[in-house]
C-alpha cells in the first residue's frame, strides 16, 4: 500500500508541479467563482497540491520504511507504526471537519447558484460532506484499533529479541 500511495502522490506532484497547465484552470476557477459556482477559498486549495503531493510521498516513504521493519520484527517500528496510526487518526479527525469548514464558503455560493443547479448541487454537497464524514469516523476508528493492538502486550511479546517466527 505505501509503494501505491507513493507513485500515486509522484503522480499527483508531476501532474499539479509539471503537467497540468495551471493558469488555464485558474481562470476556470475564476470563473466558476464569478458565477457563484464555487466558493472564493477554492483558488486556495490549488496552490497547496504540489506541496501535499510531496508531503504524501515522503510520508509514504516513511510508512514503507516501517512496514519493513515491522516484517523484521524490529521493535523500534510497532511503536512508529502505531504512532503513524495515531497520526492518521488525528488527520481523519480533521478530514471529519473539512466539510464544515468548507460547506460555509460553499453555501454563500449555493445561495446565488441558479434555481435550476441549486438544489442539485446542494444535494451533492450534503452527500459528499457526509460520505467523507463516516469515511472518516470509520478510517479514524479502524486505525485508532491497529494503533491500540500494535501497544498491546501480546503483539509487543512477538517484538520481543529472539522471539520472532523462524
Amino acid at each position: 500500500m505505501s509503494v501505491l500511495s507513493m507513485l500515486l502522490a509522484a503522480v499527483l506532484y508531476a501532474l499539479f508541479a509539471h503537467l497540468l497547465p495551471l493558469e488555464p484552470l485558474r481562470a476556470t476557477l475564476a470563473e466558476a467563482i464569478h458565477l457563484k459556482l464555487l466558493p472564493p477559498s477554492a483558488p486556495k486549495l490549488l496552490d497547496y497540491l504540489p506541496a501535499v503531493s510531496v508531503a504524501l510521498f515522503v510520508l509514504s516513504l516513511l510508512t514503507l520504511l516501517v512496514s519493513v521493519a515491522l516484517l523484521k520484527r524490529k521493535q523500534w517500528a510497532r511503536i512508529a507504526f502505531a504512532w503513524i496510526m495515531i497520526a492518521t487518526v488525528l488527520a481523519h479527525l480533521a478530514g471529519v471537519v473539512l466539510p464544515f469548514y468548507l460547506m460555509h464558503d460553499f453555501s454563500a455560493a449555493l445561495n446565488t447558484m441558479p434555481h435550476e443547479i441549486r438544489s442539485i448541487a446542494g444535494s451533492m454537497m450534503k452527500m459528499l460532506s457526509v460520505m467523507s464524514m463516516v469515511m472518516g469516523v470509520a478510517f479514524g476508528v479502524a486505525f485508532a484499533w491497529i494503533a491500540r493492538q500494535m501497544f498491546s502486550a501480546e503483539i509487543a511479546r512477538e517484538f520481543v529479541s529472539g522471539n520472532h517466527p523462524s
